[in-house]
């Protein structure tokens, strides 16, 4: 476990990569092989009478992303409140690897033709 603050935190890790800047404060679960296993999130932002406030817990499944979270996301601006609070439970392939889907997706992203990036989609 990492504890950490937004400017000294750790980046994260999957099969053996650092993962990207993160602009909240957040402990980091790992597990036995360095990889980032789950967490918890809590930050809270306010600038030009804009409040964010959010909290997470997550569980991570093995060598990919979140597989259950529980979260608190608050969002405030011009007298509005958009909140949106629950579990979420993600069910991914067996023996997906985050590294290799986010590999996939951005190569679907960069097909402009809707139609063929639909098709490449479904196979």
């Amino acid at each position: 476990m990492v504890l950490s603050n937004e400017n000294r935190q750790h980046l994260g890790r999957m099969n053996g990569k650092n993962g990207r800047k993160r602009t909240s404060f957040r402990y980091f679960f790992f597990n036995n092989e360095g990889d980032e296993c789950g967490g918890l999130v809590f930050k809270t932002k306010e600038k030009d009478g804009k409040i964010i406030f959010e909290m997470s817990f997550t569980m991570d499944n093995y060598k990919d992303d979140q597989a259950v979270q529980i979260l608190n996301d608050e969002y405030y601006s011009n007298a509005k409140a958009y909140i949106k609070r629950g579990i979420s439970i993600n069910q991914y392939s067996v023996g997906s690897i985050i590294d290799e889907r986010n590999n996939k997706l951005k190569k679907l992203s960069m097909i402009e033709d809707g139609k063929e990036r639909t098709e490449k989609l479904i196979r």
